[in-house]
């Protein structure tokens, strides 16, 4: 089932007409029938029934067009309501000079281009501070080349913080 298709029963239903229909809708007659056609057959019911004035609908056509105009109207609210907000707020980033060298030009400006509401304050640190700087709040975020093993890491983990493993080499890199 498509949404136009239930456009179309609405319009059929207050026009009394396929013709009439059809041409508010900007789409053939036979197209028009087709898809009420094809809906009927989905639906398995009959919802128009062909009179000596016009086309109306069968009771079941009624309480489908009655909830067709509920579900058309919420989801008009949620076209009407615009696009989602852009996430704003900041991120402070702890890590050691050389990840903020390299993040800066590579991640951190392509991201502030696509969000520009987020502001990033990349603080530089020894892997000690830059566990200290998660415990008193001061970064939201940490990144350090420490073995999983470290017993900074641990403690970051004892706080509460998790550790991801970024990159599998020599070098280990840790969020």
């Amino acid at each position: 089932m498509r949404l136009e298709q239930l456009n179309c029963l609405i319009e059929i239903s207050r026009l009394r007409s396929i013709s009439r229909a059809a041409e508010t809708l900007h789409i053939s007659q036979p197209a028009l029938s087709a898809a009420m056609k094809s809906l009927e057959t989905e639906l398995g019911k009959p919802l128009f029934k062909r009179t000596n004035r016009g086309i109306s609908l069968t009771a079941e056509g009624e309480r489908i067009r009655h909830e067709a105009e509920a579900v058309l109207e919420v989801i008009g609210g949620w076209y009407a309501s615009g696009p989602a907000p852009e996430p704003e707020g900041e991120i402070h980033l702890a890590c050691t000079p050389i990840i903020s060298c390299y993040l800066t030009p590579n991640i951190i400006v392509p991201f502030q281009k696509l969000h520009p509401r987020i502001t990033i304050f990349v603080h530089g640190a020894q892997h000690y501070d830059i566990i200290d700087r998660l415990k008193t709040s001061s970064a939201n975020i940490a990144l350090t080349t420490l073995s999983p093993r470290s017993k900074l890491i641990e403690r970051a983990c004892a706080l509460g913080w998790e550790a991801v493993h970024l990159f599998t080499d020599e070098r280990r890199l840790f969020l």
